[in-house]
């Protein structure tokens, strides 16, 4: 995996954590 792709799924995973937050 390209170091620039790791960081870009590591961000989507925390927006995702957080959209989830919020919505409950």
């Amino acid at each position: 995996i390209d170091m620039g792709d790791f960081v870009i799924i590591i961000n989507a995973e925390k927006v995702a954590l957080t959209g989830s937050k919020l919505e409950q």
